[in-house]
């Protein structure tokens, strides 16, 4: 017998085909399974509003692309999910490296994509981003928020390679912006300690780190040359949350989150995660996950005929929606040649 339910509305077909969305999951950690948990959260609540006349299948492709892996495996993988072309939408994937490659299939393939990935080589007219960190971003709010202590000298520590340049870049025209005129700037693993202690001893009081998750070794550098700056980091502080077991890396650093306890949205969702699921998702990775599935959903409920360019096109029609990323009030919408979703500051200095 088939699986599929009974269709109940106005058909001239007895069985309703479900819509499909794939699911390029780059990351294998236990938040990006809180992340596609949210996805199904936020469809299967629109489908049981009656909302959606459908369920929605979500087709996953595990990837062990860029950083660890190949981005080739990621488009092979991209590849694969799109085999047939039955998909009416593609989440992820979610890493910069990964996104920039497979940006060239999104737009080819004319499939509209959502992701948190941050990267500006992810953009075009079917790529959707609700990012979670953009480097220039990041990085004026941590200057600004260095400058209202009242520091004016500041050392980013970043990664070697092509990530770390474009988050240098990034920084630098972020402090040029902002008037900062005393920056310096030393890559992780690189004489690193003797860096520190000539940035040290020229009066430097702020150490951003972005990019990495070498927060730990970081400390211990410092210990052993007996410097203790203020330390602030972005989006890797939310791997403070227990999902990520590294709390104890990240001590004494502080930085930016993208969830607000004061949230409702967040609230609700929450809330209604661990009913569902039986676990708290209380971070930023669930939260946008969620603001995923809800822009879905709306699309597909609304969208006539459906089809991924009736859902592209009433993506760029989502106005004001509130999301559960970001600070109370922060809002999600899209316009023709405005894909960057999040308005407002969504982030929390923490």
């Amino acid at each position: 017998m088939s699986n599929q339910k009974q269709h109940q509305g106005n058909s001239r077909h007895s069985v309703i085909t479900p819509y499909q969305v794939g699911m390029l999951m780059d990351r294998s950690d236990a938040a990006h399974q809180d992340l596609h948990d949210a996805v199904m959260l936020a469809l299967e609540e629109s489908r049981d509003m009656g909302e959606l006349d459908r369920p929605v299948k979500l087709v996953v492709r595990d990837v062990n692309g860029a950083p660890d892996g190949s981005v080739l495996d990621a488009e092979a993988a991209w590849r694969e999910l799109n085999d047939g072309g039955m998909m009416m939408a593609m989440i992820g994937p979610f890493d910069e490296d990964n996104g920039g490659t497979v940006r060239d299939l999104i737009e080819a393939h004319a499939i509209p994509t959502l992701t948190y990935c941050a990267s500006d080589a992810m953009t075009g007219k079917y790529c959707f981003q609700l990012p979670l960190g953009h480097p220039a971003d990041i990085s004026h709010r941590l200057l600004r928020h260095a400058r209202s202590l009242g520091h004016a000298k500041v050392v980013l520590v970043r990664e070697t390679g092509p990530r770390g340049a474009t988050i240098e870049a990034a920084f630098r025209q972020a402090a040029a912006q902002d008037c900062f005129e005393d920056v310096e700037v030393a890559e992780y693993g690189k004489k690193l300690a003797a860096r520190l202690a000539l940035f040290g001893s020229r009066g430097a009081e702020v150490l951003i780190y972005l990019g990495g998750e070498h927060h730990a070794e970081i400390n211990e550098v410092l210990a052993s040359i007996g410097w203790n700056p203020l330390r602030l980091t972005g989006l890797e502080l939310a791997k403070r949350h227990p999902v990520f077991g590294k709390a104890s890396s990240l001590e004494g650093w502080g930085g930016v989150e993208a969830v607000h306890p004061e949230n409702k949205v967040f609230q609700r969702f929450v809330q209604a995660f661990e009913s569902r699921y039986g676990r708290k998702a209380d971070h930023a990775y669930a939260a946008v996950g969620y603001d995923i599935g809800r822009m879905i959903a709306a699309t597909l409920a609304t969208v006539r005929p459906p089809s991924p360019e009736g859902v592209r096109s009433g993506l760029d029609q989502v106005r004001m929606m509130l999301s559960a990323v970001g600070v109370p009030g922060t809002v999600i919408s899209f316009a023709r040649y405005d894909h960057r979703g999040f308005k407002g500051d969504p982030y929390l200095l923490a």
